[in-house]
């Protein structure tokens, strides 16, 4: 494994202890029954991406994930959510190779959300997410001139649909704000002219708010 990776992921598991003993008493009264929820996420994962009806396939380990959301709390154990994931990924250096190489992929839809535990216990930080929508798969080329000078950028956009899901815990630093790790995976299935599927792996530390 890359030491970027582990270095990542040590990281972000760092941060989870220090928030789990900083709550010397979990406190999950933040969700409260018909409340809003916000959340805003950042981590890395892995991704395999399918071109040319799977005629050419390619996995890609260090790329950089970003998520946030919007919901609505029915219970405080169920919320309803507006979801959006991204996975991006550089590569290529214009000053030795005259060219850069850029990768992106996007889910966004509705999505639900469950804590399976009783609110008043550390079982209550648990959660389960899932969602679908649809799927963007972009891809952006930079290269030079005779000059030396950058190009414009070439990009070529897809659509598509996706469907994802997300296994988490979260910690309440505060009455409405809780933090933690979160496991996601994503599909989405373009079939289009370059692309025709791609998926990812990601680990996000993750904060929400609940107002």
């Amino acid at each position: 494994m890359p030491f970027g990776r582990v270095t990542a992921i040590a990281h972000v598991l760092l941060v989870s202890l220090l928030l789990a003993s900083s709550a010397s008493a979990l406190d999950t009264m933040g969700r409260q029954d018909q409340g809003w929820t916000l959340g805003l996420g950042f981590g890395m994962g892995r991704a395999h991406v399918s071109y040319f009806g799977g005629e050419i396939e390619n996995d890609f380990r260090e790329g950089v994930n970003t998520e946030w959301r919007l919901g609505k709390m029915l219970t405080p154990q169920l919320a309803l959510t507006f979801d959006y994931q991204g996975w991006m990924l550089e590569a290529g250096d214009l000053t030795q190779f005259n060219a850069r190489f850029r990768q992106g992929l996007q889910v966004w839809g509705p999505g639900l959300t469950w804590y399976p535990g009783n609110p008043q216990n550390a079982w209550g930080g648990m959660y389960f997410r899932g969602s679908g929508g649809f799927a963007l798969a972009n891809l952006a080329i930079t290269t030079l001139d005779e000059d030396l000078h950058e190009d414009e950028e070439e990009r070529l956009d897809e659509w598509g649909w996706a469907l994802g899901g997300s296994i988490g815990y979260e910690f309440f630093v505060t009455n409405s704000i809780g933090m933690g790790p979160a496991l996601n995976f994503s599909y989405l299935s373009i079939e289009e002219e370059l692309v025709d599927e791609g998926r990812w792996l990601t680990l996000t530390l993750l904060g929400s708010w609940y107002f």
